[in-house]
C-alpha cells in the first residue's frame, strides 16, 4: 500500500492552491513580476493580469472568511472586485443587441458625367496639324 503524501507536498513542493499561504505566495510573485516587467513605471496591466489578481484576492478573502476574520475578508474581497472591474467586459460574452441611432438620412447620390466632349474624340493615329513643323522632321532623312 502506498504511503499517503503529506498535504501540500505536490510536484512543485508548494501548499495547495486553497491555502492562504499559497495565495500569498502567488500574489507576491505576481506583483513582483508585474513590477519587474514594467520597470517600476506606472502602467495599466492587461485584462488577464487583473483577472488573475481578482481570482487570487477572491480566494484569499474566502480563506479569511472561513477563519472568521471578516474585516480582512471584506478588504480582500473589495480588492478582488476592483480587479474584476478593471479587467473590463468578458470577451466571450455576446455583445448587446444593436439599436437604431439618430442619424440624418443620407442625401441622394449625384452623378457627374466626367467624359470629354466630341472635340477630343480619337479619329485615328496622331499626326501633326498641317502647316506646323513636325517634331520628327530633323531626325528623318531628307528623302522622306
Amino acid at each position: 500500500m502506498a504511503q499517503p503524501e503529506p498535504r501540500g507536498s505536490g510536484t512543485d513542493g508548494l501548499p495547495p492552491s486553497e491555502s492562504k499561504w499559497r495565495l500569498w505566495y502567488d500574489l507576491a510573485w505576481a506583483h513582483a513580476l508585474l513590477w519587474f516587467v514594467t520597470f517600476g513605471q506606472p502602467v495599466t496591466p492587461l485584462p488577464g493580469v487583473h483577472l488573475y489578481f481578482a481570482d487570487r484576492y477572491g480566494l484569499l478573502a474566502a480563506c479569511y472568511g472561513r477563519e472568521g476574520r471578516i474585516e480582512k475578508a471584506e478588504r480582500y474581497w473589495e480588492r478582488a472586485i476592483w480587479h474584476w472591474d478593471e479587467a473590463g467586459p468578458d470577451p466571450e460574452e455576446p455583445l448587446p443587441p444593436a439599436v437604431e441611432m439618430a442619424m440624418p438620412v443620407p442625401q441622394a447620390p449625384s452623378f457627374t458625367d466626367a467624359r470629354v466632349g466630341d472635340a477630343w474624340r480619337n479619329t485615328g493615329p496622331l499626326r501633326p496639324v498641317s502647316g506646323s513643323p513636325s517634331a520628327l522632321g530633323p531626325l528623318l532623312p531628307s528623302g522622306m
